[in-house]
């Protein structure tokens, strides 16, 4: 019985032999799967090398030519138009001080001079009490009674040093007497219009002889040469904006210079727009005239412009590290359009400038130049 088991046992062991030997055979017949090639190959793009710079911050505005000084004629007084060198006519110019217009006041002239006379008169019988009651000041109203002439001006009352020489004087009704002369002066006055600087009529066409009336419109002058522009900006570029910063204006290729004056204070509900006043000259220019150009703001110092259709979600853009596609970050200093003036790259950076389809960090790329 021993024997016997002893053979099942040997002969376990040749047919687990024979098993291993013949597996082993097997593997040494298989071949090894044979390495495929990388196929792959790089991405051809267009790349931008950066260089940061200086870039005055510029904000956009467009807007129409107001005259800076616009008056509209009213006269206070009634009367026939005289002749004059220079036709009321649209398109007059006139120089500071000229005579725009002369209204005949002939008639209230003659009551102005009979009034003087008749002043002058008061005056002769006042100073005999005057030498009496008052000796110390009657040289100086005789010298003031002596200066009264119909056909001038009255001259300054003289200044009365003594209450009760001045009580005097009220009681008989100096003073009430010469104020409404000097009243009739002013009056006067204004039957001559005369020009209150360097204008041109933009309405108006009045002749010679033509009656007008205390209080009817009989044109308009606006001044030459002295504008403004009303310019609506953005809200968002308002505190870039400061009284006094200079602008580039053009119309038709023709440049002008312009200033920031005023500033609004209040925000249009509808565009959310802030109002900004400049001033701006040229002999040339015409009230109503269409401008735009940019008010040069604040300096940004070196700084890149990129399109906007190149910034990554959480403002990062793509660049070539090595043949590779890598991400930096940048900061957005300024918007204005597509353009966004960004910090963050270095000089010499290669940036992608060109929107690539399924772009990724660690795409292997290339230029055209490099094929």
């Amino acid at each position: 019985m021993e024997k016997r088991q002893i053979i099942i046992v040997i002969a376990s062991i040749l047919v687990i032999a024979v098993g291993v030997l013949a597996s082993n055979g097997l593997s040494s017949l298989k071949k090894a799967p044979e390495r495929k090639e990388d196929l792959r190959s790089p991405r051809v793009v267009s790349l931008t090398e950066v260089q940061n710079e200086d870039i005055p911050l510029e904000v956009s505005i467009n807007g129409r030519l107001r005259a800076s000084s616009k008056v509209e004629i009213f006269p206070e007084v009634t009367g026939k138009i005289l002749n004059g060198t220079t036709p009321f006519k649209v398109g007059q110019v006139y120089q500071k001080g000229q005579v725009i217009l002369s209204i005949d006041g002939s008639e209230s002239l003659l009551n102005l001079k009979s009034q003087r006379s008749a002043f002058k008169a008061l005056m002769n019988g006042v100073l005999p009490d005057i030498s009496l009651d008052f000796p110390g000041d009657f040289d100086v109203w005789k010298t003031f009674m002596d200066e009264i002439n119909p056909e001038q001006q009255l001259p300054e009352l003289p200044d009365p040093v003594d209450e009760k020489l001045s009580n005097f004087m009220s009681g008989r009704s100096v003073y009430q007497q010469y104020y409404a002369i000097k009243s009739l002066e002013n009056r006067q006055s204004k039957f001559t219009i005369y020009a209150p600087f360097h204008c041109v009529v933009s309405s108006g066409d009045i002749n010679a002889g033509t009656l007008v009336r205390s209080g009817q419109k009989v044109g308009e002058l606006i001044a030459i040469g002295s504008f403004e522009l009303e310019a609506a900006v953005a809200g968002n570029d308002l505190g870039l904006v400061n009284v006094g910063d200079n602008a580039e204006l053009e119309n038709n290729g023709k440049v002008y210079q312009g200033k920031v004056i005023r500033i609004g204070k209040n925000v249009n509900e509808a565009t959310q727009r802030v109002l900004v006043y400049l001033s701006v000259e040229g002999a040339d220019l015409k009230d109503g005239q269409y401008l735009e150009g940019a008010i040069q703001a604040d300096l940004m110092s070196q700084v890149y412009p990129l399109n906007q259709g190149l910034l990554l979600p959480e403002n990062k853009v793509y660049f070539a590290q090595d043949s590779l596609l890598a991400t930096k970050d940048i900061e957005l200093v300024y918007s204005s359009g597509n353009t966004m003036y960004v910090k963050g790259l270095d000089n010499g950076d290669r940036i992608l400038n060109q929107v690539i389809d399924a772009a990724y960090p660690g795409m292997w790329i290339k230029t055209n130049s490099e094929n």
